[in-house]
Formats: C-alpha cells, structure tokens, sequence
C-alpha cells in the first residue's frame, strides 16, 4: 500500500483489521501510533507512478477499496489517470449478498454465449439512438459509470472509445468476456445496488435494461446513489421495465433468472424523488425474439 497523508500528517500505511472490522492507519515514523476509522475521502494517497499525493480512495463494494491516481505526468501525455484495485492489500467485512442478485449473476455466468445470440435477435431495440442522445452532451474523456455492462459488446466498446468507462457487473463470465472486449474500460464485478463509489466521481451513469433485474424495492436508493456518484449537472440514462411486477423468477435462456418491476408512473416519480431534473421519458416498444417488449427510457440530470 503506498503512503498516505491524512489532515496533514503522513502515514505508512492503510490496514484493516479483521478482528477488530475497523480500518486504521500507521503513523510513518512512529509505527505504534495509529489513527482509527480515518474518512477515507480526505486521505491524499502517493501516487505509485510519479510519487505525489495526488491519488484518492473510494470504497467499492463491501469488500474491497480502489485506489484513483490522477497522475499529471499522464495526463500530459494523454493517458487515462491510472486505477488500482486495493483489495490484495485489504478488504472491508463481506455482507449477506442478496440471493435474487446472486441468481441474476449465475444466471448470466450459465447463459453466456445465448445471451449475445438472443440479444442479436432484437428488432427496433433503441439503444443506440439513447446512447448517442447521451454521447452528444458529453465531452470526450468524461468519466462514465455503467451499471449491468454484460459482455461489453458493442456498447461499452463505443463508449471507452472516448469516455473513461468504468464498466458494473455480477456476472463473472460476463465481466470476463467484457475485459477480453473492452481493454480500455475499468470492470467491477458487483452487485450496483450495494456498490459505494465517491461522491461526485462520474459525469454520466448509464444503465441498458440491467434495472429490470433489479428488486423494485431496492430502485429508490439505488437512484438516490446514483444522484451522489454524479457530478452537479451530470446525466443517469437508463430503460426500465414497466410491468407491474414485484417478483419473477424462472427459467430464461435455459437458467433461472429473476426480473422485477414497477409501472411507468412509480419509475418516473421515484426518479424525480431522487433528485433528478428528467430531460426525456419515453415508452418504447420493440421486438424481442418471443415477442413484443416495452421499456421506459429515461435520460435525467442532476
């Protein structure tokens, strides 16, 4: 773990102690001085690359941290500032995960290749004309947060093209084939609706259909999250289902998968709840290959 200066005063290290489930810090020159429970969004952590204090820390998931590194050197040579994962050093206390997450992220890990063949079936899906409403009020190298990237083919590739993509998934397989795709992306293997990211860390969050899977209990502070992780005037894309359903689990592409929803007007007044200003909300119906599906696509600000 490099250095790290906390109020003023520099520090050896960050450590977790399992026994204890508190973070502390070790004083550099005094070893049995510590600091415990330090905010971790005031420490200014050495940057590996050129060794100024000009990284910072963010929790990710509930057992594991991630070091950013806005690093000048590469930043002048036009380089994306430099992530590190800090899990090999120290991990938060694992919590209970959700068993309807746990099932999506199977489901996905069994269904792999069907997925992408069935997702080539889709007729008239919108995505892309979204996607590019959202890529025309973004400028290039913003910071984007994608939350349920799947494989990452195409749409994450098209958005690391010329954005910093940070790139959300529960699905092992699925974050695998996605790095394979998308070398240029930063991956998180998580269940997004217990992920914690920094405050103000992203200047847009896009979602294509992931929300569908999601507990419709779980989407008011999910969005509320959301609206924290953006900057003031950053932008949360998203399609949602519309069904009336509080819980659906069953077989889908050969696996058990769960699905929930809310209808139209509960997603629309639970996004403006959460702070948003919604700049465009439409119904869109297209062909999936069983038939005709709705979704609400929402484009929102905050």
């Amino acid at each position: 773990m490099p250095r790290a200066i906390y109020r003023g005063i520099e520090y050896e290290t960050l450590r977790y102690n399992p026994t204890t489930e508190r973070w502390y810090l070790r004083l550099a020159k005094d070893p049995d001085k510590v600091v415990l429970d330090p905010e971790l969004d005031e420490l200014e952590v050495e940057c590996e690359r050129c060794g100024a204090f000009n990284a910072y820390i963010y929790p990710v998931t509930a057992q594991a941290l991630w070091l950013r590194s806005n690093c000048e050197e590469a930043v002048a040579h036009g380089e994306q500032p430099r992530r590190s994962r800090l899990g090999q050093y120290s991990r938060m206390p694992p919590e209970k995960p959700d068993p309807r997450s746990e099932l999506v992220g199977r489901g996905y890990d069994t269904i792999g290749e069907r997925f992408a063949d069935w997702r080539d079936g889709i007729v008239g899906d919108p995505r892309r004309e979204w996607e590019e409403e959202l890529v025309s009020r973004l400028q290039d190298g913003a910071r984007v947060l994608e939350l349920g990237c799947g494989a990452g083919v195409p749409h994450t590739q098209r958005l690391a093209a010329r954005f910093q993509v940070t790139a959300v998934d529960i699905s092992v397989e699925q974050v695998r084939r996605a790095r394979t795709a998308v070398p240029a992306a930063e991956f998180i293997e998580a269940d997004f609706t217990a992920l914690e990211l920094g405050s103000e860390s992203f200047d847009a969050v896009v979602s294509f259909y992931a929300f569908n899977h999601v507990p419709r209990e779980l989407l008011a502070p999910t969005f509320m999250r959301i609206r924290r992780w953006l900057v003031p005037g950053g932008l949360f894309m998203t399609a949602l289902g519309v069904g009336d359903t509080e819980a659906w689990t069953g077989d889908w592409l050969g696996a058990p998968m769960f699905f929930s929803s809310f209808p139209r007007e509960t997603n629309t007044q639970l996004v403006r709840e959460a702070g948003f200003e919604i700049l465009r909300d439409e119904l869109v119906t297209f062909r999936e290959p069983e038939g005709d599906a709705t979704f609400q696509w929402v484009l929102a600000m905050r």
